[in-house]
């Protein structure tokens, strides 16, 4: 008897420790003392975020946790004002983990609501806002590809996603848009050059320069590390104070070198920076400035260039310590086409977009640096020399005609029954 006594105990004993075998530490309450209301986290979607897939309707996934001193009774979740699930079964009545997947989401901006009740009626609601834009089509001439960063790494021409070399990341915030990509120690993306190989390159993004480490690449194309004969290296040298951005473009039997601009680090603000490559010549721009036009013996020459390698120097490019760049980038675009000044300023301009003053305007040409159509998003050609006077009414510069030269806009959109046209007017005799 005395035997089958300690056995018992014994028993009872390996219970007790496989009982407490994958329990989280129990938080000690006053039974029937509930002194809070729940707390509600919606993890997904986040305020602000934008989702812009590839169809008209698309579903989203709803996270959320609620949390209760006490106990949960009841969870109910709603989009858009219309109730769509009620909880109030759940494993564990304190803290309540669930996603919800929601189908049919249309064009437009929406709102998650979800409210939790704890068992004394005291009830919590928190609510995110979010968009879903329609499918993605390209905004500027010759725009090949379109990579967001908000939330992933597609691009949103093709819909094919990156490959991620290493842990790249993403800010938690962007120049547009929810997010935007930030580098990590020894990583970076890559995407495939098929389809974006042309004899005119051009490149655009907004950026965030973080100066450590002090060297590294942003985009890089190549073939082999032996030579830059091929494809283009983009990258970033400096200090903490300054990081000056430059361009090589290989030419086959060559290459070209284009030493840009100096980036202030010390303002930590994002700059537009557009690479610009003709058959005959490179150029890059910061803001819509141009900075250095470098000439090119002959076109880029793409020969056994397979990817495009985002974040780094990469495969082709890792020598002179040009690795991983930790900096900020966002909306990263890619043209087939030699991006030319106006271009990059359409750009720069959609980014913070002119919302007509007047009614019925439908043209504003301020005409401070350029010939761009701030509604329509166009710019004027130029016949002869037309430039420009920094004796203006408004803004910083005005329109100055020279000797045979003119501009000329196109008439689609402004011609209508009724047409006006206003402008402040400086004559010379």
């Amino acid at each position: 008897m005395k035997y089958a006594v300690k056995t018992i105990w014994f028993l009872l004993g390996l219970l007790v420790v496989s009982c407490n075998e994958g329990i989280d530490p129990i938080t000690a309450v006053d039974a029937g003392v509930d002194e809070t209301a729940p707390q509600v986290t919606i993890t997904y979607p986040t305020e602000g975020v934008e989702l812009m897939p590839f169809e008209e309707e698309t579903s989203i996934t709803i996270k959320f946790e609620v949390k209760d001193d006490i106990e949960v009774t009841n969870v109910k979740v709603s989009m858009d004002g219309t109730q769509i699930a009620s909880y109030s079964s759940f494993k564990d009545y304190r803290i309540v983990l669930e996603e919800l997947t929601y189908d049919g989401l249309g064009n437009g901006d929406h709102k998650v609501t979800i409210s939790a009740t704890d068992l004394e009626g005291k009830t919590t609601t928190k609510e995110v806002n979010f968009a879903k834009l329609a499918p993605y089509s390209a905004q500027f001439d010759g725009e090949v590809f379109y990579m967001p960063f908000n939330g992933d790494y597609m691009d949103f021409i093709s819909f094919e996603e990156a490959g991620e070399v290493g842990n790249p990341s993403f800010a938690g915030g962007g120049f547009l848009g929810a997010d935007a990509y930030m580098g990590a120690t020894d990583s970076y993306l890559t995407f495939p050059m098929d389809n974006l190989k042309s004899t005119e390159f051009s490149a655009a993004f907004w950026y965030k320069v973080n100066p450590t480490p002090d060297r590294a690449g942003i985009l890089v194309v190549g073939s082999n590390p032996d030579d830059r004969f091929q494809g283009f290296r983009l990258f970033r040298e400096g200090d903490a104070t300054s990081q000056r951005i430059k361009l090589n473009v290989g030419t086959g039997a060559g290459e070209s070198w284009n030493d840009g601009g100096v980036i202030d680090v010390t303002t930590g603000e994002w700059v537009h920076v557009a690479i610009s490559i003709s058959q005959t010549q490179s150029t890059i721009y910061f803001n819509g400035v141009e900075m250095l036009t470098s000439a090119m013996s002959a076109p880029i020459d793409w020969t056994g260039c397979e990817e495009l390698v985002i974040g780094s120097g990469g495969p082709t490019f890792s020598y002179w310590n040009h690795g991983y760049d930790a900096s900020e980038l966002d909306e990263l675009r890619i043209f087939n086409k030699a991006l030319t000044q106006s271009d990059v300023q359409i750009m720069i301009n959609a980014a913070n977009p002119y919302i007509p003053q007047y009614d019925g305007e439908s043209l504003y040409m301020p005409f401070d640096g350029d010939y761009i159509d701030l509604i329509g998003s166009k710019a004027a050609s130029q016949v002869g020399t037309p430039g420009f006077t920094d004796d203006s009414q408004v803004g910083d510069q005005a329109y100055m005609g020279a000797l045979d030269s003119y501009i000329n806009y196109p008439a689609d959109g402004l011609m209508t029954p009724e047409f006006s046209g206003a402008f402040w007017y400086k004559v010379d005799a």
